[in-house]
């Protein structure tokens, strides 16, 4: 298998993992109907939102697995195969995949949140409003801070690996790390 592949498959083994988490919950979906009162609609949908939008993330990664992988991989080593595989090359795809990874689980707290606003929109001149939105704030910066780290380790991959292996033959890891000569 070349960079490539590896990279693709586990992409593909990423958008599974996505589908069958949101299962579960997606079943529920047909209660909306339940709902009299629109804020109860709200709340349903705060509850059910964050699983649709992983199962169309895990649908994202395999329909678009083939390309994200070629992204991933540099084009002087889309035609090694595994036996020849660099350390770097595999570090390089492990930190991108770690990065979308990141980003496919920060998408469902994205529907959580605008649940939550809306809530609050609607909630009026409740006591509990202001330590709400103050939580909804700072659960907002968390999973924006956690899209930019993801976003910096799919893009900066390469970089990244780059770093780790001058790091490595610095300072070893172990005896039997191989980045270094004695």
């Amino acid at each position: 298998m070349s960079p490539t592949q590896i990279a693709s498959l586990s992409l593909k083994i990423l958008g599974i993992y996505c589908i069958i988490k949101a299962l579960p919950m997606l079943g529920a979906s047909p209660g909306i109907f339940a709902f009299a009162d629109y804020d109860s609609m709200y709340m349903f949908w705060g509850a059910v939102l964050p699983f649709i939008l992983e199962f169309g993330a895990g649908v994202f990664l395999i329909a678009a697995s083939n390309k994200l992988a070629s992204k991933m991989t540099v084009a002087d080593e889309k035609d090694i195969q595994t036996n020849q595989l660099t350390g770097s090359a595999l570090q390089t795809i492990a930190f991108s995949i770690l990065g979308i990874a990141m980003i496919a689980w920060a998408i469902p707290e994205v529907g959580k949140i605008l649940a939550n606003i809306q809530l609050l929109k609607n909630a009026g001149d409740e006591l509990p409003e202001k330590s709400m939105a103050i939580g909804t704030k700072a659960y907002a910066i968390a999973i924006t801070i956690q899209c930019i780290v993801g976003l910096a380790l799919f893009f900066g991959a390469k970089g990244l690996s780059s770093i780790w292996l001058f790091m490595q033959r610095q300072r070893p890891m172990s005896k039997t790390n191989t980045y270094h000569s004695a």
